[in-house]
């Protein structure tokens, strides 16, 4: 009988990996996005994770209002284990020096370890800063408040050179972010943010890992099916993400044990 199962597995795995494509369409941030409030919640993706529900506010008189995403041959990609996103104003800011603070916020679905903010073009200072406060937070913001865990604040300043910063804390998913982009007496056209992710070989061992606990863990007995394995919580809930793969491996499961 588990002959049979494991015959059947991969149809299954199949199967469910193909609802799930087809219940998601993010698109590529790679391709370049003109307005990040135009994804929605469905968002788009970078290697594997995805990027959705995009807010921008603005506090002042800026002259650009409107936040994109650059294509990958402007630095949108993985590099190593960091997922970039080159953020650009859309249109460009109309002055050289403006004054205000533009407020970004957005959820990260997949998994990160860590954020990092860096200006890869210099800003035009006109003897100002430019100053990206970041928050992340384990729980969505209400209003500019993280009443879950507080897993990053930091910041990035620039007085008109290139600047770095980055904040580590422990592997998340998923996590709500939200910059203050302060702008005082100067401007810049692009900043570039990483999230920190798993090496892909770290990945498929926690996977493989987390499925073999499932299929060959510790018989246990019950009258109701939904008990026979708890896929879909905890760690492992946070791995297997779409509703449809947890389903059937609780049905293989719940026939493995019944058939013993």
């Amino acid at each position: 009988m588990r002959r049979g199962l494991w015959k059947a597995l991969p149809k299954a795995l199949l199967f469910a990996l193909a609802a799930c494509s087809a219940a998601a369409t993010p698109v590529d941030c790679g391709l370049g996005v003109s307005d990040v409030t135009s994804l929605g919640s469905e968002g788009c993706i970078v290697g594997n994770l995805t990027f959705r529900d995009f807010d921008v506010n603005t506090v002042g008189n800026l002259t650009s209002t409107v936040v994109g995403i650059a294509n990958g041959s402007l630095g949108t990609g993985i590099s190593g284990n960091v997922v970039n996103l080159v953020f650009q104003f859309n249109p460009g800011f109309a002055g050289a020096a403006e004054t205000g603070d533009l407020l970004l916020s957005y959820e990260v679905v997949g998994g990160i370890g860590g954020v990092d903010n860096s200006f890869q073009a210099t800003p035009e200072t006109n003897g100002g800063n430019v100053v990206i406060t970041e928050i992340v937070c384990d729980q969505p913001f209400t209003g500019p408040a993280c009443l879950g865990k507080t897993l990053a604040n930091y910041q990035s300043t620039s007085l008109g050179a290139a600047a770095y910063n980055s904040a580590l804390f422990p592997w998340t998913d998923p996590a709500f972010i939200k910059k203050d982009i302060s702008f005082n007496n100067a401007t810049m056209s692009e900043f570039t943010n990483g999230q920190l992710v798993p090496e892909p070989m770290t990945l498929s061992l926690i996977g493989i890992g987390l499925l073999g606990m499932g299929m060959f863990g510790p018989k246990r007995h019950s009258s109701h099916p939904a008990e026979a394995v708890r896929v879909g919580r905890g760690a492992v809930g946070k791995m297997l993400r779409c509703s449809v793969l947890p389903e059937l491996l609780h049905g293989a499961r719940f026939r493995l044990d019944h058939d013993r």
